[in-house]
């Protein structure tokens, strides 16, 4: 680490960050209380200018709160003339103290620039601010435990911790995850509707988005920023800033407005501003959404992410027909229905772009037709006709089907009830989460059945997955036989059923077999930057007999039986190969060598390795103007780290895929050949009790 004097000595500026929730960096504001100073005649004011500064560069760069403190006392105690100087070390003073967790201490600082230095008006309206407001103290590396600090946000905001919940909340929105941050903003507005200043708060960070636009700031990608002012505006119910925005854009910025357009187009079409969507509209740009679609149902063939897909492209597709009609382009809407025909030809998808070339936009939420819905996964079982309260779905389902909802279940510790407009992939109306732990659980849920008799079951669970969630979920499967505990990653198979094991389970009557989830996770959990997210459903119990009935392939022709197992033997043999092969990649190595092999590369996949490019390069360009300790390297490096550590967990989940079409050729090719020899199927599944 260099000294404060080796730092000036080499060039090196002072890059301080930011200290939220101010708008402006508190360093900031002081350095221009300081330079704002006339210039001083007297050696011991500059002095003591050089030590504040000293102090300044201790605090922020090296972290060396001690020699802060030093610094600024020694400022205070030998100040003469210069009230700026000395406020700007009191309240620097009072940073430290309350950095170190010292609040009582701190508050006194403050108190001291209010009644000693009333005529310093920034310092003394700072100091007002932070004794009013929150006393909590942000992490001091931002990377670590930013889910913990949302959930703590939800907590301080029910027990009245108004101040402090809105600081977090802050800090949640600068600091936090990309692509996690509107987690949050629900809860931020329900805050909001209490607690005016955080509503105020959320309307300056929206606006400070919009200047920074409107100034000109050169973003390398825009689509972030102006997808974070189009979340915001949503909240706040006021979207006409969203499509404002991007009329300015189009006007001064049509690159950045280029990049935006798929955020702002449905804003655009309620508006009925038909000939300026045609000006960022094409054939030519179909051709990406129908690889895109490619790609997603190779890697999703049925479920609620294939359900997503097909909803999407149908979506897209009739969207863009209808504006080029609407813009008298009638040769390109023709081009684009016969690519969409050829990656999907349906009548009732042909029915809508028809509609679609009469100038009709889609519904809002095009219903894929069940005869598209794709036949069912051998291992997981989805089952979309259950998705609706227990009292509905067992009508509907097999005999003897017993599901229990989290509303029925019984929960213990802190859980939090998730948003189910963030996740198509919920289990009825609702589920909840909580944050993981590694060594005595916090939090449970137990699932219990009431069983009419004695029998044998197989217990399936359901989740909604997601990036942020954790990738081993304890489960204890509580039955006459004992106690079984299973593991389950919740990154993926979310919206379906995901068997716990391939043997069922011995059930007694009444209750007193159950089904557990803790939050639990185990010491090698590991999620990137933040602790993972445990989510709390429903479990099933299905009769062994109603899964026969369920599962049981229909009578088949020799024909067809050969053709059907020819391809299974053929996917075996391609799954398996690649399988062999890629398991004698290194483990870091493994996402670049699957963005080569794989037949149609992963869209996510190569998007992570773009983002290691760049982040590798900015790392590079901050070595070479800084020196290795500095706060902007350190933050460089993190990047790369963080992002290299969703690479692995990606290329693990695309090998974890390659495994599953594995196991379900094998188990396919099983069920051909007993309707072959005409004996009964094997049992189905990979994984027995632990």
């Amino acid at each position: 680490m260099q000294s404060y004097q080796q730092m000036k000595t080499n060039g090196h500026k002072l890059r301080l960050p930011v200290h939220p929730p101010t708008r402006l960096p508190i360093w900031v504001i002081v350095f221009a209380i300081i330079c704002s100073t006339a210039l001083l005649s007297q050696a011991a004011t500059n002095e003591l200018t050089t030590l504040l500064q000293k102090g300044l560069f201790e605090e922020e760069a090296n972290h060396n709160l001690e020699a802060a403190t030093q610094a600024y006392q020694t400022v205070i105690t030998q100040f003469d003339k210069d009230r700026k100087l000395a406020a700007t070390a009191v309240f620097r003073l009072g940073e430290v103290f309350r950095k170190q967790g010292k609040t009582n201490e701190a508050k006194a600082q403050y108190e001291r620039v209010l009644r000693e230095f009333p005529d310093q008006e920034k310092l003394a309206a700072l100091s007002r601010k932070l004794v009013s407001t929150s006393s909590w103290t942000p992490p001091a590396q931002p990377d670590q435990n930013s889910f913990k600090i949302m959930n703590e946000a939800r907590t301080d905001a029910a027990a009245g911790r108004y101040a402090d919940a809105l600081a977090k909340h802050v800090w949640y929105f600068e600091n936090g995850p990309d692509g996690t941050r509107a987690f949050a903003l629900n809860d931020w507005v329900a805050l909001a509707a209490i607690y005016p200043p955080a509503l105020q708060k959320l309307k300056a960070i929206r606006d400070e988005i919009e200047r920074r636009f409107r100034e000109g700031e050169a973003w390398r990608d825009p689509f972030g920023p102006f997808a974070e002012f189009s979340s915001l505006n949503g909240v706040l119910q006021e979207s006409h800033k969203t499509k404002d925005l991007f009329l300015w854009l189009h006007k001064d910025r049509p690159s950045a407005a280029k990049t935006v357009y798929p955020l702002v187009e449905p804003l655009l079409i309620e508006a009925k501003e038909f000939a300026l969507c045609g000006e960022y509209i094409g054939a030519s740009s179909f051709d990406s959404a129908v690889r895109i679609y490619q790609v997603s149902k190779s890697n999703y063939p049925s479920g609620n992410l294939a359900e997503h897909n097909e909803n999407y492209f149908r979506q897209k597709a009739g969207t863009l027909v209808a504006l080029l009609v609407l813009n008298k382009r009638m040769a390109e809407a023709d081009q684009v229905i016969g690519k969409a025909l050829k990656a999907v030809d349906d009548p009732d998808f042909k029915a809508m772009l028809e509609n679609a070339r009469k100038g009709e936009f889609p519904p809002p939420k095009y219903v894929v037709p069940a005869a598209l819905q794709g036949p069912a996964p051998i291992r997981v079982i989805p089952t979309r006709d259950l998705r609706v309260p227990p009292s509905v779905a067992v009508s509907q389902a097999p005999s003897g089907l017993i599901v229990v909802d989290d509303k029925d279940a019984e929960f213990q510790g802190l859980w939090t009830a998730g948003n189910p407009e963030l996740t198509a992939e919920q289990f009825g109306k609702m589920y909840f989460w909580t944050m993981s732990g590694k060594s005595e659980p916090t939090s449970t849920v137990i699932f219990r059945p009431t069983i009419p008799a004695l029998a044998n079951y197989y217990v399936e669970v359901w989740h909604s997955s997601g990036p942020n969630r954790s990738t081993s979920t304890q489960w204890e499967v509580v039955a006459a036989g004992g106690t079984n505990r299973f593991s389950v990653n919740q990154r993926i198979n979310g919206g379906q059923w995901v068997r716990l094991s391939r043997y069922p389970f011995t059930f007694s009557r009444g209750k007193d077999g159950y089904v557990k989830l803790s939050n639990i996770t185990g010491a090698t959990e590991n999620t990137g930057s933040f602790g993972g997210v445990v989510i709390a459903d429903a479990v099933r119990f299905l009769p062994v007999e109603a899964d026969v009935a369920e599962t049981a392939l229909p009578t088949l022709d020799p024909s067809t039986l050969a053709s059907l197992r020819a391809e299974a033997q053929a996917e075996l043999f391609k799954c398996e190969t690649l399988l062999a092969d890629l398991k004698k990649v290194e483990k870091q190595a493994l996402p670049q060598v699957l963005s080569t092999v794989l037949t149609e590369p992963d869209s996510n996949l190569m998007e992570l390795l773009k983002a290691k490019s760049l982040a590798e390069q900015k790392l590079t360009e901050k070595r070479s103007e800084f020196a290795e300790g500095h706060p902007e390297v350190r933050q460089a490096a993190a990047l790369v780290t963080a992002v290299s550590s969703q690479l692995v967990e990606k290329a693990e989940g695309i090998m974890l895929g390659l495994q599953r079409r594995v196991s379900t050729a094998k188990s396919r090719l099983a069920r051909l050949d007993a309707q072959g020899s005409g004996a009964p199927p094997a049992s189905r599944g990979e994984d027995g009790p632990k």
